[in-house]
């Protein structure tokens, strides 16, 4: 029976992974100040749109695999890597034959909006985006697996370094195009993708891949691709709702203000939520393989999260005009308002993206996949009354106040859905 990760054990994996991040995020809090200036807001809009669109489809073309590695047991864990690996080739090849179909034949017939007209120029970087980020998912889920969190550690400053490096540079050259920025980022995916591939994880028994066995590993774990996969994609949907869909009502300029400005607040605050994220999504599938209590680790994570993210909140939306005067330049100060009614909503999102595993490890996504569909429908909902009938100055502010609900409902719920499960357990015991 694996063992569950001690106390001591998470803080200082969690630290480790935490201290990665952390200079990963001072690499691009650092690379800002040149970026916003070297290049336009138009740029980083359809950079921002064709990124997040590509994240999107990584998803599906992941089939959740890196989650399901994680919570499986060793022989199962090494059939589903190369199995998985082989998945996001294949579903990269059809996001291909979809783009395609959909530029040549179905995109000129669209009432779209100049600014969607202006992207699709872009979407051949989308299938190469989405295998390197899909594979970037499995690979990291093995080394989680493996409790690699050093080789994971590494691959992030990896994957920052070269795509903020490439960045700056191509922008110093004087190439500061919305290309050299998606360029930028495919080369760090790829940099990544090989930190993580580099290590050779322990084996006590050799394995005979056979096709059959992949299959069957793939088949057993069908839930995440039929229900975890979809679920990742409409909550990241949710939380990118407005860079995907702000070009309908609004132009490119103001798709670069709500792209920058997820940037600069979204870094910091998610500095540990990453980190722990990994770590408890392991933990907490070892308590329950182990039939121990989980709402003690939920409760200690809080301690931390009030400790450190909502300080951080705080200096964040005191300091906002300063930084962003001072960091991206003049041009950026429309950011600061945008920024501030971003952040409560932000540090809420914290906890929910630790903890929304929860469900997968008791193969209960279809629940949670129900819970994000609604969630979307909300938001899209809001921007739909909301974008329609106001200008982008007005429209930001009153938005993030009503989504608020979305993040408190959701922990309520993840809390619920803790408190059952040791209810259970002590009954057994008693």
């Amino acid at each position: 029976m694996e063992k569950a990760i001690s106390k001591e054990g998470i803080i200082k994996s969690a630290s480790k992974l935490a201290s990665a991040s952390f200079l990963a995020q001072l690499i691009s809090l650092a690379a800002l100040p040149i970026i916003s200036r070297a290049y336009s807001k138009e740029a980083i809009g359809i950079a921002g749109i064709v990124m997040t669109l590509s994240t999107l489809l990584s998803f599906l073309a992941s089939g959740s695999y890196g989650q399901a590695i994680v919570i499986s047991r060793q022989y199962v864990a090494r059939l589903l890597l190369p199995a998985s690996l082989c998945y996001c080739f294949i579903c990269s090849l059809v996001v291909a034959f979809f783009m395609l179909i959909f530029k040549e034949f179905i995109a000129p017939s669209l009432p779209i909006s100049s600014g969607f007209s202006h992207v699709a120029t872009y979407w051949y970087w989308i299938p190469f985006l989405v295998f390197f980020l899909s594979a970037y998912m499995v690979l990291s889920g093995y080394a989680n697996h493996q409790k690699k969190y050093g080789r994971l550690a590494f691959s992030v400053l990896c994957q920052s370094g070269a795509t903020n490096g490439i960045k700056v540079g191509l922008g110093l050259y004087g190439a500061s195009s919305a290309t050299a920025l998606i360029a930028s980022s495919t080369a760090g995916g790829l940099l990544g993708i090989f930190a993580l591939s580099c290590f050779k994880p322990k084996q006590s028994s050799r394995l005979h891949l056979t096709p059959k066995r992949m299959r069957l590993a793939l088949a057993y774990n069908k839930d995440f691709p039929l229900y975890s996969s979809p679920m990742m994609l409409v909550n990241s949907l949710a939380a990118t709702l407005l860079i995907v869909a702000l070009p309908r009502w609004y132009g490119l300029a103001e798709l670069g203000l709500i792209t920058m400005a997820s940037q600069v607040s979204s870094r910091p605050l998610s500095l540990i939520t990453e980190a722990f994220s990994r770590v408890y999504c392991r933990d907490f599938a070892c308590r329950v393989t182990a039939r121990r209590p989980l709402l003690p680790a939920f409760w200690r994570f809080t301690r931390y999260f009030l400790l450190v993210i909502t300080p951080i909140a705080i200096l964040l939306y005191l300091f906002m005009p300063w930084l962003v005067k001072f960091v991206l330049g003049g041009k950026w100060g429309e950011l600061v308002p945008i920024i501030r009614a971003m952040i409560p909503f932000l540090c809420l999102g914290v906890m929910t993206s630790i903890f929304n595993f929860l469900p997968e490890i008791f193969r209960k996504q279809k629940k949670l996949l129900i819970a994000y569909l609604i969630i979307l429908s909300y938001q899209l909902l809001l921007l739909i009354l909301l974008a329609s009938n106001m200008g982008f100055s007005d429209f930001y502010g009153l938005y993030y106040k009503l989504v608020l609900v979305v993040p408190i409902l959701f922990i309520l719920w993840l809390y619920l859905f803790m408190m059952r499960y040791d209810k259970e357990l002590k009954k057994e015991k008693s």
